[in-house]
């Protein structure tokens, strides 16, 4: 069940799946209808999750359940991630790839994508330097959402990898 933002407790469990390219206007404004309609037949157990979710900086979807009144349980979970995928076949793009890192480009403020693996060859280089803003996708509450998803690459997990 689709709630409100500011409904949703601080504790309530994040989930964001970032694109590997930039979505489009147009990918957006369906992407976040698709997601209302998923949402609004979300269940746990046959139970509504009071839930929200949106697509930011037209490349992550975050998606937040409240589970003070029910929890995501593994069907539940399925669910989401089968949402995800077919919007991945939808789109051609990849939302499940966990080894890429989103940073901000200082030079033209957009944003980036590079494996794990090029991170300390792109840092060497200086195409990102300790200034550089990284997306933290295992935050995991809309708290911490909200105070910690972008922050300075040496304030990040991130850094172990330069």
């Amino acid at each position: 069940m689709k709630v409100s933002y500011s409904e949703l407790h601080p504790e309530s469990k994040v989930w964001i799946y970032q694109s590997d390219v930039e979505l489009s206007d147009q990918q957006v404004e369906e992407g976040n209808a698709l997601i209302n309609r998923f949402l609004d037949n979300w269940t746990s157990h046959n139970v509504a999750l009071p839930s929200f979710g949106f697509i930011k900086y037209n490349r992550f979807i975050v998606m937040i359940a409240d589970q003070s009144t029910v929890s995501a349980g593994g069907c539940s979970m399925d669910k989401m991630v089968h949402f995800i995928e077919a919007l991945e076949k939808l789109w051609d793009v990849s939302l499940l790839d966990r080894t890429l890192i989103a940073y901000k480009s200082e030079m033209d403020d957009d944003i980036k994508t590079i494996n794990f693996g090029d991170l300390k060859t792109v840092f060497g280089k200086g195409l990102i330097n300790e200034n550089t803003l990284v997306f933290d996708n295992l935050v995991d509450t809309k708290e911490k959402f909200e105070t910690n998803w972008e922050k300075n690459i040496l304030q990040s997990w991130h850094k172990r990898f330069l």
